[in-house]
């Protein structure tokens, strides 16, 4: 980060002071209503909406030419309300890993597909597990549940809630892959 401030200093002469606050989330939003905040503020993409709509980050405008410097997915990150309001610098994804050793033929594509594949893997493995993630962070199952479409009815108590067929395919897998470890 130094140097590219050093080189803007250089370009354009203008003094830049770096600073990395505490509690950035909670401060950033009073000291920008005071009109005391950063020019600059270099944040997740989660907060660009609350800050958009109380006032305190810009929209931008960006080149298309600009735009083509980077994938599609990555200015979704900082839309809001049809606007953009930051330039991406980064671009995350959980991905999946494998070990080519152990595995012959072809992987497995649906989640429901994993309880045979499980199956084939155990028969020929035995102390192998064909799928693992830290369950108890929502970081790592969040794309599991989103992918499950789970509908929560309007009018009915928060408890209540439709699966999807593959929703239960998906439980079926869980359920099976954790019995059978």
């Amino acid at each position: 980060m130094r140097l590219i401030a050093d080189k803007f200093e250089q370009d354009y002469g203008i003094p830049v002071q770096i600073e990395t606050p505490e509690k950035i989330t909670d401060n950033f939003p009073l000291a920008a209503q005071a009109g005391k905040g950063p020019d600059i503020v270099i944040w997740a993409h989660d907060k660009v909406g609350e800050w958009a709509d109380g006032g305190i980050i810009a929209p931008i405008e960006v080149t298309a030419a600009y735009k083509e410097q980077f994938y599609p997915m990555a200015w979704d990150a900082v839309r809001h309300r049809r606007q953009l309001w930051g330039y991406p610098i980064s671009l995350k994804a959980i991905g999946l890993i494998y070990n080519k050793k152990p595995v012959n033929g072809a992987l497995p594509t649906q989640l429901s597909d994993l309880i045979l594949f499980h199956k084939k893997l155990k028969s020929e493995h035995p102390d192998m597990n064909s799928i693992l993630w830290d369950y108890s962070s929502p970081y790592y199952s969040w794309a599991s549940w989103l992918a499950a479409a789970v509908i929560f009815l309007e009018k009915q108590p928060m408890d209540t809630i439709l699966a999807t067929s593959e929703w239960r395919r998906r439980e079926q897998s869980r359920d099976y892959l954790r019995s059978s470890t």
